[in-house]
């Protein structure tokens, strides 16, 4: 059940999404979020949003330096 919801939730990534991977060890929904995050449109949308970001610096604010450092890296390699 748990892989099924994942699934379906991977394919409707909203802001709160990242959290929702973090609270509940989706691991496969937190590395889809951060895929669609990598997309520079995607990551203004998401930083544009009251909600999403402030949620994620105040409740997962690991998940914020995860985030980061993943995006550092693609940034490095492009």
């Amino acid at each position: 059940m748990k892989l099924m919801c994942q699934e379906k939730l991977c394919k409707h990534i909203r802001a709160s999404s990242v959290a929702l991977a973090e609270r509940h060890c989706y691991r496969g929904l937190k590395e889809a979020c951060f895929e669609f995050l990598s997309s520079r449109a995607n990551l203004d949308s998401f930083t544009e949003t009251d909600h999403g970001f402030d949620q994620l610096m105040g409740n997962c604010p690991a998940v914020l330096k995860e985030l980061l450092a993943k995006l550092a890296t693609i940034l490095i390699i492009e």
